[in-house]
Formats: C-alpha cells, structure tokens, sequence
C-alpha cells in the first residue's frame, strides 16, 4: 500500500443519503428490520422501529440517520453477538 494512503489521516465517512431507503435496497431495509422478528427488537421497541421507517419512506420526516444506525445495530448484533454470517444480496462470491 502506498504510504501517501497509509499515512493518511482518518476521514469518516457519512451515512447513505436518503436515496439509499428508496428502490431496490428498500425491500433490503424493511426485510432486515422489520420480517423475523430482527435482533434489534431486543433493545429497540418493534413499533419505534416501524413509525421511523413510516415517517421516513412516507417523505415526512428524513431519518436516514436512525434508520443507518438501526442497520448497523442489527448487523453488529447477527455477525458479532449470534454469530451468522451475513451473505450480501446481489452479490456472487466468484
């Protein structure tokens, strides 16, 4: 790796943007944190989760940020605390 990228200094990085919750990775989003009873629901209120989506799909309110952390919980917690390897749709591993 080139040393200009290395020793770079940290830069984050934002959330998706409000597109993301839109077209093809909606159904993507509303199956991870809605359908099977989601790891979240443990620490997450179920009617919280789904007023916030409601609010944000239906244009009333942008909670693109809520909803990312939504997903980064429920990833955290499938991966690191239940152990499951998370497959990513759409993708072929070859």
């Amino acid at each position: 790796m080139p040393v200009d990228v290395s020793e770079r200094a940290k830069q984050g990085f934002s959330s998706p943007d409000v597109s993301w919750y839109r077209g093809e990775s909606l159904d993507y989003v509303k199956n991870l944190l809605t359908a099977n009873h989601p790891a979240i629901y443990e620490y997450v209120e179920p009617d919280f989760v789904g007023r916030v989506l409601d609010l944000h799909l239906s244009g009333r309110r942008n909670c693109r940020l809520l909803i990312w952390s939504f997903l980064c919980l429920e990833w955290w917690l499938r991966i690191f605390a239940a152990g499951e390897c998370i497959a990513l749709e759409g993708r072929s591993n070859g």
